[in-house]
């Protein structure tokens, strides 16, 4: 008994195959190049490529840390005006450069109920 598709060669089978599992399997298309961060008070800036792909403005001027979240989508920034002030912890929008959200540590801790991405960047 002969299969429907005997017919095609093993080699061009093995072709289909490969054509139909590789684009199944293919991840989204994304822009090329790492994004890289700079801190530039009282701005970020965000370069991709050797090209600024947004400038954030955090509500502090002195960054200490940062974090991509949502699949590098976004980027969390912690900023504070002096070092035993309270520090704003935001999220940015990292193609357009648009605030998303913030909040506020308070005591250098941030209080059960923050939203899950600015957790790790408390004091």
């Amino acid at each position: 008994m002969k299969l429907p598709f005997s017919f095609l060669s093993p080699i061009l089978w093995a072709c289909l195959i490969s054509l139909v599992i590789g684009g199944c399997a293919s991840p989204p298309p994304s822009p090329a190049g790492v994004i890289q961060v700079r801190a530039e008070p009282p701005n970020v800036r965000l370069i991709r490529n050797g090209k600024t792909l947004s400038i954030l403005h955090p509500k502090l001027p002195n960054v200490e840390a940062w974090k991509f979240v949502q699949n590098g989508t976004a980027i969390v920034i912690k900023s504070r005006g002096q070092r035993h002030q309270p520090a704003a912890i935001e999220l940015f929008d990292t193609s357009t450069g648009k605030l998303i959200d913030g909040v506020m540590t308070m005591m250098y801790s941030l209080a059960p109920g923050y939203p899950a991405w600015a957790r790790g960047l408390g004091d």
